[in-house]
């Protein structure tokens, strides 16, 4: 917020609190409401309309809150700063402040924007948590180097009858992220430098091929988390040393380069969100042996890699999956096959070995996790580059037989799958 706004809000935000604790949260009504674009007015004036800026004054995000008042009115239930939150994320929490304190806790940008005038609802209807995925999109990197796309439905338990060729530059390897529902991001790697693009599953609309900016060249793979409206990606580069991006989807950019972390002779690399400011990054390194790591988004650091339990050697490939606090590692091993992991972190530790599972001539893996919880859905390329598919059913500890997903691909080079709407 401006400078005499953030006077204002360190004051208030004691008693903000108080009340939290002595009497339900006020319910936000057209009264003390505005709409978005008077949000954007308030945002330009405190921050240009960044609203992923953090340049180190202690006041986050488009409507530049506080730690404190974020905190106190909910916010850390999105993310722990603003910044790391969506633009709707800080616009509700914003309708919270403005409930209680008036356009005054931003006394020079509030009443510039009109704030105090505005009774409209900014998302009428509209929650600010998506529903569960009901279909699974999956994407192959074929033998020409094109990407290829398939469409499953968890109701029906039917893919689509064949693969449909997207165009676009020649690609060797694929990663892809749902973020909210109905738009799923993909990165590539062509030509050893790293690209983007989008894909709307309701209208089957495909962006272009864009290149991600930082310059990365002779990158070796690629991952992708999300995070509200941001995207963190981890690539191995031709150094086989860890690098990190990051992009911010409400504010229509990303970092402008990338950033080396820890680790050496690194090979393959996945990525899930662990919670709102934690990415878990597991990689394959010498000797084809596991390791895990953390990338802390409030702080933007990268912990030390630790050995995954259970000695695995010689691993090909690695995906991970989520289901609540626990996190499913599946691997290709030496021999082809498919071999899982379970770690828990609210007991702060994997089970301590792999379990082989069945499968032979596996070389690629992709994995999401169903909509129950319970199924982690996993994806192979195997023997002549055909996809298949296996259920990976937590409450039994089994994985059931692979099928082959249809459309009779052959020569796959790569795999991601992703969950939508």
């Amino acid at each position: 917020m401006s400078s005499s706004a953030r006077l204002k809000c360190s004051l208030v935000v004691a008693a903000a609190s108080l009340l939290t604790v002595l009497a339900p949260a006020a319910t936000v009504g057209t009264a003390s409401a505005a709409s978005v674009s008077t949000w954007d007015k308030v945002a330009q004036c405190e921050s240009s309309g960044n609203w992923s800026i953090n340049t180190g004054n202690g006041y986050y995000g488009g409507l530049q809150f506080d730690s404190g008042t974020w905190a106190a009115y909910g916010g850390r239930q999105y993310a722990p700063q603003a910044n790391l939150a969506s633009k709707q994320q800080q616009i509700l929490i914003g309708e919270k402040v403005l409930a209680v304190q008036g356009q005054g806790a931003w006394p020079n940008c509030g009443p510039q924007a009109g704030l105090g005038a505005d009774h409209a609802d900014p998302y009428p209807s509209v929650p600010p948590v998506t529903s569960q995925p009901t279909n699974v999109q999956l994407d192959i990197v074929g033998g020409d180097g094109a990407l290829y796309s398939q469409f499953g439905n968890y109701a029906s338990g039917s893919f689509n009858s064949g693969w449909t060729a997207i165009s676009g530059v020649p690609i060797s390897r694929l990663t892809s992220v749902n973020v909210g529902g109905n738009l799923v991001h993909f990165y590539a790697v062509a030509d050893g430098r790293v690209f983007g693009r989008d894909h709307i599953p309701s209208s089957n609309t495909w962006t272009g091929w864009s290149e991600i900016p930082g310059g990365a060249a002779n990158v070796k793979d690629i991952a992708a988390s999300a995070s509200g409206s941001n995207v963190i990606l981890s690539i191995v580069g031709g150094d086989g040393a860890l690098y990190t991006q990051f992009g911010n989807y409400d504010a229509g950019h990303f970092d402008a380069s990338w950033v080396r972390r820890s680790g050496a002779e690194l090979t393959r690399i996945t990525s899930v969100t662990g919670n709102s400011d934690t990415i878990r990054i597991y990689g394959v390194g010498a000797g084809g042996r596991v390791y895990g790591a953390d990338y802390t988004l409030y702080s933007n650091s990268v912990g030390a890699w630790g050995e995954i339990p259970g000695g695995a050697t010689g691993v090909k490939d690695i995906t991970a999956s989520t289901s609540g606090t626990n996190v499913i590692l599946s691997m290709i091993g030496g021999d082809g096959a498919l071999y899982t992991q379970y770690g828990n972190y609210a007991a702060g530790h994997f089970d301590p070995s792999w379990v082989r599972r069945s499968g032979v001539e596996l070389t690629n893996l992709s994995s999401v996790p169903a909509f129950n919880g319970d199924v982690v859905r996993i994806y192979a390329v195997g023997s002549g580059g055909r996809v298949y598919g296996a259920d990976y059913t937590l409450y039994s500890n089994n994985v059931g037989a692979w099928g082959e997903i249809p459309g009779n691909a052959t020569n796959a080079r790569d795999i991601a799958a992703a969950n939508s709407n």
